[in-house]
């Protein structure tokens, strides 16, 4: 039996699959799509964030265009009030909000004013829930991110996030969709085995090691695409709220009250944001033993700017003062309890040398060949900008569109024609960021 007569053979059998599949998966009684499990999920981190997001859904299947609640409860578990404890629910282009509920004893009511915004005394709970809907069928998580500030300063403002899902979206198409996905799944393998005995007699030449080779290297790429997205991300995502997040609020923080320091004079607010970037940045080093991003340029890029500051750092502060301050402050404390340092008899020495050294840094001029602190301002900026814009660049596909580079580029701007002799590889890292903010513009345009 030649080729010819094998080729004819299966092309007739395939037909004939095709037929019968048609007609299965085109049956008009076929069962309506079964109701899914509840989805209940909490916010990560109870000990770091003692205020609490508890999310739920009824099902973890629902109908694109019909609308369906979203149940959230906040719980402050901390010993301190939560002032302005608001959701933040990020919409997208697959879902979206519609309104929102609060639950009063037994009773929902709507509120008019759209997102909460409430405070939490200590042990106090409160009910929402978020009208929503999905425009698309097929699978979509919903994550809702929440804030709240402790006590009654800014620098204490806390953020977690709560994802749900994945959830299950049925279109009202899905009869036809099921159909053809059936009568597609039914005519692959059909389809694959026709081929490959229509080419065998003139694909033997191909030997077994060569096909165990290629179908070796297309699993392990496989492996490693499935580790990236469930293993990698997750991971990088916890490290960026862990301590990345956290570091670039504190650089927003040191701009503000520098800004301030012009009318007031105080350093201390100043040095309180310095500290805490400090004390984020080396817990960052300590646990995980650096900056990791998903692009090798970008995390270049972030750990060199990193490096000319702590230089900087390093200078500035001797390093018994900087080690033992480090030692003793938080990472979330608040200006209150740093000001309280200064009269505390065990630390009032230690943090009074600190601000000593921090005020001469303040207090020089443009006569002195070593700049102000203030100077550096445009440095630690352009690291946040870099940081940030990494931090997001991994999440392409969940907000659908690039990271726009315009928050970098704008930093850039501010420190690409400065000089800075006393920086070692100044010009260097200059070169470096310049390529880089090049290329991550490039990848922006449409």
């Amino acid at each position: 039996m030649n080729a010819t007569s094998i080729g004819k053979r299966i092309f007739f059998a395939t037909v004939l699959v095709a037929l019968v599949s048609f007609l299965i998966s085109f049956r008009s009684d076929g069962p309506a799509p079964a109701e899914g499990p509840s989805v209940f999920v909490h916010s990560p981190d109870p000990e770091r964030f003692p205020v609490t997001l508890t999310a739920w859904l009824v099902s973890d299947r629902v109908h694109a265009g019909e609308a369906f609640w979203i149940e959230y409860e906040l719980r402050n578990g901390a010993s301190l009030a939560a002032r302005d404890t608001q959701l933040e629910p990020l919409t997208g282009s697959a879902w979206s909000v519609t309104g929102w509920e609060e639950r009063t004893g037994d009773i929902w009511a709507a509120r008019p004013n759209g997102v909460p915004r409430v405070n939490l005394v200590p042990g106090e709970v409160r009910r929402f829930r978020a009208r929503a809907v999905v425009t698309s069928g097929g699978s979509a998580q919903l994550q809702t991110a929440y804030s709240h500030t402790w006590g009654g300063t800014e620098q204490e403002r806390a953020h977690n996030v709560v994802v749900i899902g994945p959830v299950r979206v049925d279109s009202w198409g899905s009869s036809l969709g099921a159909a053809l996905q059936s009568l597609i799944t039914t005519l692959l393998l059909p389809i694959l085995l026709a081929g490959l005995a229509w080419f065998l007699p003139f694909a033997e030449a191909e030997s077994r090691s060569e096909r165990e080779k290629r179908d070796a290297q297309i699993a392990e790429q496989n492996a490693q695409a499935h580790q990236t997205w469930n293993l990698l991300l997750p991971y990088s995502l916890e490290i960026s709220t862990k301590y990345y997040m956290p570091a670039c609020s504190s650089i927003l923080a040191l701009q503000r009250e520098h800004d301030r320091r012009a009318a007031t004079g105080n350093n201390r607010a100043v040095l309180h944001a310095l500290l805490l970037f400090m004390r984020h940045m080396r817990d960052c080093r300590n646990e995980t033993g650096g900056i990791h991003f998903k692009h090798r340029l970008g995390e270049q890029m972030a750990g060199r700017w990193f490096k000319a500051i702590n230089d900087i750092l390093n200078r500035e502060f001797p390093l018994l003062v900087r080690e033992q301050a480090l030692d003793t402050i938080s990472s979330k404390e608040s200006f209150g309890q740093f000001v309280e340092r200064f009269t505390d008899w065990k630390t009032k020495v230690l943090f009074a040398d600190l601000e000593t050294s921090f005020g001469l840094w303040c207090a020089r001029t443009a006569a002195n060949p070593l700049l102000g602190f203030g100077e550096y301002l445009p440095l630690f900026q352009m690291f946040r900008a870099v940081v940030q814009f990494e931090v997001n660049r991994p999440l392409e596909f969940w907000y659908q569109e690039l990271e726009n580079p315009v928050d970098v580029r704008n930093m850039w701007d501010k420190v690409k024609g400065r000089t800075h002799a006393e920086i070692a590889g100044w010009d260097a890292l200059l070169k470096l960021s310049a390529e880089y903010v090049e290329k991550i513009e490039t990848l922006h345009k449409p």
